[in-house]
Parts: C-alpha cells; sequence; structure tokens
C-alpha cells in the first residue's frame, strides 16, 4: 500500500495496485514519478553481468574518491545526476570489462568531460621507481584560472581502479596548486601502469568555485 506522509498535497511513496510511486530529479526539483509493477527479469546474460561489473567498479571509485571530491565538482554534470552518480557513470563509460578481475578496467583513451569553464592545461604523466609525476603548464589564461587553484584528483591502477587509489585535495594537503606545475606520487609497487584523473577549482570573485575538464593520464611505474 502507498503512503501519503504529509497529507493529500505530499509525494506518495509505495505501492497501489498496479501502480509504483517513486521520485525523480529534475531541474525543478524532485517529482513525484508512477510506473506500473513489474517483476524483474535476471536472464544473467554475459553483456549483463559484464555491466553490472562495471557498475560495481565505477560505485568503487566513487566511493574511494570520496564526498569532498565528488559533491560540488560533479553535481549535474551527467545530466541530472548528483555528483555520486554523475562520477560514477563517467566510471563505469571510461572503463571496459576485465575477465581477469571479473571487473572493471580503465580505457586507454576514456571519453572526455567536463565539470566547468576554468583552464586545464595538458597535463603529462611520467613514471619512474616507485613514482608518478605529473607536470603541467602554470599559464593562466582566461577568467576562470588562477595561480592559487587546486588541483583536484585521484591517482590509481589503471587496471585495477578500485585498488591503490590515492585521493587528493591540494588546498588542503601542501603547494601542489596551479602554479607549480607538478606534482608527485611515491611508493607504489611496479612494475604496473598506474594513472590519475585530475582537474582544477578556481574561486570566482564571489566566492563560489568553477572547475575545469578533467584529464586522464597513464604511465608506467617501475619497481
Amino acid at each position: 500500500m502507498a503512503l501519503v506522509y504529509s497529507g493529500i498535497y505530499s509525494r506518495p511513496a509505495g505501492k497501489t495496485g498496479g501502480v509504483v510511486w517513486g521520485a525523480a530529479r529534475t531541474r525543478i526539483g524532485k517529482v513525484a514519478t508512477a510506473r506500473t509493477y513489474t517483476i524483474p527479469n535476471q536472464p544473467n546474460t554475459d553483456a549483463q553481468l559484464q555491466r553490472r561489473a562495471l557498475l560495481k567498479t565505477g560505485a568503487y571509485f566513487a566511493n574511494l574518491l570520496g564526498e569532498a571530491l565528488y559533491r560540488d565538482p560533479w553535481n549535474n554534470v551527467v545530466g541530472l545526476l548528483p555528483g555520486f552518480q554523475s562520477l560514477m557513470s563517467h566510471a563505469i563509460n571510461s572503463m571496459e570489462y576485465d575477465a581477469t578481475t571479473g571487473l572493471g578496467a580503465w580505457l586507454d583513451t576514456p571519453p572526455p568531460i567536463s565539470l566547468g569553464p576554468s583552464f586545464m592545461p595538458e597535463v603529462v604523466a611520467t613514471g619512474g621507481s616507485g613514482t608518478l609525476t605529473l607536470t603541467w603548464d602554470t599559464d593562466t589564461p582566461g577568467d576562470h584560472s588562477a595561480d592559487e587553484d587546486g588541483m583536484l584528483g585521484a591517482c590509481f591502477v589503471k587496471d585495477q581502479p578500485y585498488l591503490g587509489l590515492t585521493s587528493f585535495f591540494t588546498r588542503a594537503i601542501g603547494n601542489h596548486h596551479r602554479d607549480a606545475g607538478t606534482m608527485s606520487f611515491s611508493g607504489m609497487t611496479g612494475p604496473n601502469t598506474f594513472g590519475a584523473l585530475v582537474w582544477f577549482r578556481h574561486t570566482e570573485p564571489d566566492g563560489s568555485y568553477t572547475y575545469s575538464p578533467v584529464s586522464f593520464v597513464y604511465d608506467d611505474v617501475t619497481t
């Protein structure tokens, strides 16, 4: 039986006869939805199982990245989805099924995505002995970039994005802002291919934030 928690003007929830009530997020806020009740079919085809594996891996990655990094930058980036689901959706579309692990692995060239108008320079990854170093141009063109812009993102194992993850928010951990031009990760176990997903955050004059497009970069790390 459906429940109406706050009288006739509130949103119903639950099932009434053959109708299931719910809610959806739209540009005008949350709205009530209604759908026909159906019994789910689980054929467990290879395609279905592989898609579930990508969904599981995308959720792992978004959880490991953390709310501070997905809540605001990724909100409404993919359709009307909130930050967690936007990041997870893009992660799923940036992975392929890996039969060896039964989960997802990053594509060599993930699809591009932008989080906003802030300038994103070309980022280059260089692997070394137990290290991965990122370098980028320190120019600040346009109205949405400045020397003190913080770099945000995560470092991960390319073929196992749910392992070896280091998320970072450079305003909190040191001087790796736009004007630094470089940052390094250490303590990695090679030989393996490590990657980084990175973007910049710019503080606007009114105190709000704008973000840049996202870069995926990889390189091999040796022992």
